[in-house]
């Protein structure tokens, strides 16, 4: 990684410009290096590597599994089984990195463990980045897209966007904008005593009851639809989050996870009233609780891209892609990382992108740069990856 006083990649013409520094950011930038694709910028608001990591899960441990020790040696292929969170190298130094700053008290990492081995891998990988330079706007010129930020114009045939799905997405749910998101939760201390009612039962819903559990009084999860029991069994939430639902399962213990469509929320001065209607039982719900928090779930920030003619799905949360991560309406537009789950990825090749852990994405990195390399540089000739 390059010195404090290095910012490499200053503003200008390049081929690719790829913008993020998470996971998906330096995996893309590690494979788009090798690719032979001379002039690639990589540019990041972030001060450090580490994406979403620096900030999320909320309180602080994955539901993707590591095992330092396992039945294969680091570094092979058989070994990233069990490794879901390290990022993947070409060479012994870059691979299974993330075993390396573990406390093994789980055996999956705590956020502070994988921003660490991120650091680590841009170090060895050498991924130089941009840092503390953030991507404002976008628009088209003749030779292709021109990306305004706040050290200037990037000019490129092709973008790739590692942007995360991490800006916070409320339900249309009359009163619930009043309650805070996920992303505004506050520390489990304060909710000592208090009854707390989690709009969601997704991964953020359960981390966030999970870690309420030793502190609220009573802790509701809402949401229409039931919970999967047959997936949960299958689940890497299964290992970390779900211990509010045995606890419900088992009764009595102040846990409720409730299937009900949640109509409005009233806000009072001492709390929070939920009108709701059951989905797998009949009736109406009123709820007196003192805290509401909003685990409706995330967006992409892909700020102006809809205006350049980027197509959004489900809900307008995330760009439609296509097998190889290209928006399908706004060719030269690639996307990386979490947000490649919007495709139906490279299914009869046994690459999907349903996934949005790491493990789901650092594979498809490496076949997004080898794409992009054939597609739009390979009239220059490149070494693949």
């Amino acid at each position: 990684m390059e010195q404090l006083d290095e910012r490499p990649f200053p503003p200008g013409d390049y081929d690719v410009v790829l913008v993020g520094s998470g996971p998906g950011g330096l995996q893309t930038a590690y494979s788009l290096a090798r690719t032979g694709i001379p002039r690639c910028a990589v540019i990041s608001r972030d001060s450090a590597p580490g994406g979403m990591f620096r900030r999320f899960p909320l309180y602080q441990r994955l539901i993707s599994w590591t095992k330092p020790d396992a039945p294969f040696d680091r570094g092979t292929r058989e070994y990233e089984w069990y490794d879901h969170n390290s990022l993947v190298g070409d060479e012994r130094a870059h691979q299974a990195l993330a075993p390396e700053f573990m406390d093994r008290a789980f055996d999956v990492p705590a956020r502070r463990e994988m921003e660490a081995a991120l650091v680590e891998f841009a170090m060895r990988g050498g991924v130089r980045v941009r840092y503390g330079c953030e991507w404002l706007s976008t628009r088209r010129d003749d030779a292709g897209f021109v990306l305004e930020t706040s050290d200037g114009e990037y000019r490129c045939r092709v973008c790739v966007f590692a942007i995360g799905v991490t800006d916070p997405w409320v339900a249309p749910i009359p009163g619930l904008e009043a309650a805070p998101h996920y992303v505004a939760a506050n520390a489990p201390e304060r909710y000592q005593g208090k009854s707390v009612f989690i709009v969601g039962k997704r991964n953020s819903g359960f981390e966030l009851a999970q870690g309420l559990l030793p502190w609220a009084r009573r802790i509701v999860l809402g949401s229409p639809r039931p919970v999967d029991t047959t997936i949960l069994a299958f689940s890497p939430l299964s290992i970390r989050y779900l211990s509010p639902y045995t606890e419900h399962i088992r009764g009595g213990s102040g846990s409720y996870v409730v299937d009900a469509a949640i109509e409005r929320v009233e806000r009072h001065t001492d709390g929070y009233r939920i009108h709701a209607s059951g989905t797998t039982w009949e009736g109406e719900l009123e709820l007196d609780s003192d805290e509401v928090i909003a685990a409706t779930g995330f967006r992409a920030p892909v700020r102006d891209l809809p205006s350049l003619g980027v197509a959004m799905v489900n809900d307008g949360r995330m760009p439609a892609q296509t097998p190889y991560w290209e928006s399908i309406s706004t060719p030269g537009i690639y996307f990386a990382g979490n947000v490649m789950q919007a495709s139906p990825g490279l299914r009869k090749h046994g690459a999907t992108s349903s996934s949005g852990s790491v493990n789901g994405f650092r594979y498809n990195a490496r076949v997004l740069a080898r794409h992009i390399a054939e597609k739009h540089f390979s009239a220059r000739g490149f070494r693949g990856s």
